[in-house]
């Protein structure tokens, strides 16, 4: 009887994540919102106010990736499918291409307290190499 194992294939894939900030705070403090997979020696991969893409390339694939929120000065809140996808893993299709994952970012003052970073509108696209 032959065994069958979960280990990736040889499709070439990026992640992609962008996240699309908004503010009410002139100068909010430090935000990272990340994504990693779970493949042991990857790193998270962070995007920030400042800096609002963020991506890497696999040549083993697909992959197993999830959505981390790092925001050590702020109440997050996750709506409509931001929810799931920051609670969850998920798995990249079968096949050369592309994970474009989308996040809008509301930052909220709420002086004294901290500040709150709501997550709304996210996407998540897979383009396939080869299209446009």
């Amino acid at each position: 009887m032959a065994a069958t194992t979960g280990f990736a294939g040889n499709f070439k894939q990026t992640i992609e994540f962008n996240i699309h900030p908004s503010s009410e705070i002139i100068r909010p403090p430090y935000l990272r919102v990340c994504f990693s997979t779970t493949d042991f020696f990857d790193l998270a991969h962070c995007a920030t106010l400042n800096k609002t893409q963020t991506s890497n390339s696999y040549s083993h694939g697909p992959k197993n990736w999830f959505l981390i929120g790092d925001g050590y000065y702020y109440h997050q809140t996750y709506l409509d499918s931001c929810y799931a996808l920051f609670h969850m893993t998920t798995r990249t299709p079968a096949g050369d291409g592309k994970l474009v994952v989308d996040a809008n970012i509301t930052i909220k003052d709420h002086s004294p307290a901290a500040p709150e970073a709501v997550y709304t509108n996210c996407t998540v696209t897979w383009v396939p190499a080869g299209s446009k």
